[in-house]
Order: structure tokens, then sequence, then C-alpha cells
């Protein structure tokens, strides 16, 4: 185990056990090694006793018969004491997700890949509208709102072929667009 030492309002180490002595360890010595929470005076490390010239008292077993659970210590990012700091590993904390409203955006472009299939073109732009629709209301919304508009223009393109190949079948009567004729 490696141990770290407050020696002259600076810390040192990583050291070995054997080390210590060498860098003035006293029953008063600041001391860190990986486990503790924050740095200890080395009379109150149990592995530093026999280097120190303390007598270690055995243990007192608790009452039989009776569970005692610890207590519970709070846990701080980082603990100062003076000018040193207890090393910390970095906290890397995942990216939220939007998966509705990613599947949306990707059902979306799926119907503008294939708008030479209106029946498929339509059923992906819809089912896209929906998914982006519901991935608006979560964080991240990017992918959502994208999707969204996408569907839309997507969707309104569509009414306009529909509007346009029924108006010419039904004797050139344009149901969206009558100013046009």
């Amino acid at each position: 185990m490696k141990y770290f030492i407050a020696e002259n309002g600076q810390q040192v180490g990583p050291l070995e056990l054997d080390e210590l002595t060498a860098h003035g360890l006293t029953v008063n010595s600041l001391v860190w090694h990986e486990g503790l929470p924050q740095w200890e005076r080395a009379a109150n490390i149990p592995e530093l006793h026999t280097l120190l010239g303390i007598n270690p008292q055995p243990p007192t077993p608790p009452p039989f018969g009776e569970t005692i659970l610890p207590e519970p210590q709070p846990i701080s990012p980082k603990t100062e004491l003076g000018t040193y700091y207890t090393p910390q590993q970095p906290v890397i904390m995942p990216r939220p997700t939007n998966s509705a409203g990613t599947a949306g955006f990707i059902l979306t472009l799926f119907a503008y890949f294939l708008c030479w299939m209106p029946g498929v073109n339509s059923t992906l732009g819809l089912a896209g509208l929906l998914l982006s629709f519901i991935g608006l209301f979560k964080e991240p919304r990017g992918l959502a709102i994208a999707g969204f508009v996408m569907s839309l223009i997507g969707l309104g393109g569509t009414l306009v072929f529909i509007s346009s190949f029924f108006g010419n079948m039904l004797g050139g009567v344009n149901f969206l667009f009558p100013f046009l004729e």
C-alpha cells in the first residue's frame, strides 16, 4: 500500500511503509492512503503503530448476541485539511439520451429516402412525427425538434401530392390549391 505524508507544508508521496520514518513520521504527522476518507494523524492508523512504537490494544468484541452496525460516514468529493487534498478519481456522468426523439428523427429520414413509395413514406412519416412529438418532452430535444419539423414538412408534401393526384382523377379539381387552376 502506498502512503502520502504531509512534510513541511507539502504533500509527499506515494511512499512505502518503511519510507515514512525517513520523512519525519511522528504520532501527529498527517498521513493518507487509499481507502481513507481524509488525512489522518499517524497515531490513528493501526498499520503505523509499530513504526511509531505504539503498543496496539487488542480490539474488544461486542457483547455476544448483539449486532452493532458501524455508523455511516459522510462522503465528500474533496476534503480539505489545511492545504492538503485527498486524491480523488474523476466521476464521469453519462450524457442523457432521448430515445424517442432519436427514433423519430431516424424514421423521418427513412421517410425522406423512401419518398418514391407514398404508402411507406406516409407510414414512416406519421411514426416519425409521433415519436418526435413524444421526444419533445424529454431532454435533450435537438433530434426530436428536427424530426418533428421534418415530419411536418414531409407529410405536407405528401398531402400536396395526394391532393393533386386525386384532383386530377376527379376532373381536374385541386382540393388544396384551387386558385392554382
